[in-house]
């Protein structure tokens, strides 16, 4: 069972699914994902990959934050700042390798970008390489990490940056050492 917060995920992912008048077969069509898998996501009960999860708010035609945090009055905010002791782990966004992200710009629906901090676990070997729109740039913040990039394969250190398209596929790896990064994707 997932947490609390993953059924409140799920929950925005279907009432948008359903604001845009699209059945779940015609979702799991365009994301490349299963009908159960995503009927089990709206009702809390499984997590998506994020790459999976940037395929699905394209999809909707809304930003990964709004999904996790709904959206926030642009009237009353003219900037937007997400305090470290207030940042959110998302449970639902996850792999089975253990990578943990952090929205950076959650809650903002109409951002051309999706802004998180990653956190990928010592030895962790994704096997399935990931795809989305977008393109897709990562700060390393710490640590060691292997990338893929549709065949292409470079180490990066703490301190290198990476920027590529996100429709290739593309796999990270990290070391002896966790690693941290900052990756932003930008929407089409």
């Amino acid at each position: 069972m997932e947490s609390k917060n993953s059924t409140k995920i799920g929950t925005r992912s279907r009432e948008q699914r359903k604001l845009k008048s699209l059945t779940l077969s015609e979702v799991a069509e365009r994301t490349g994902l299963s009908k159960g898998h995503l009927s089990r996501f709206e009702r809390g009960e499984k997590t998506l990959s994020m790459a999976s999860l940037l395929r699905l708010s394209e999809v909707l035609n809304v930003t990964v934050g709004a999904l996790c945090d709904g959206p926030h009055s642009k009237e009353t905010q003219s900037i937007l700042i997400c305090r470290k002791s207030e940042r959110q782990t998302d449970q639902q966004v996850h792999s089975a390798e253990g990578l943990n992200f952090a929205m950076l710009n959650r809650g903002v629906q109409d951002a051309n970008h999706q802004a998180m901090v990653i956190h990928i676990p010592p030895n962790s070997d994704l096997t399935e390489p990931a795809h989305h729109a977008g393109r897709e740039l990562l700060f390393l913040l710490s640590g060691a990490l292997q990338i893929d990039v549709n065949g292409e394969t470079a180490w990066l250190d703490s301190g290198d940056y990476v920027e590529f398209d996100g429709a290739l596929p593309h796999v990270l790896k990290s070391g002896d050492m966790a690693c941290d990064a900052l990756l932003i994707v930008l929407m089409a």
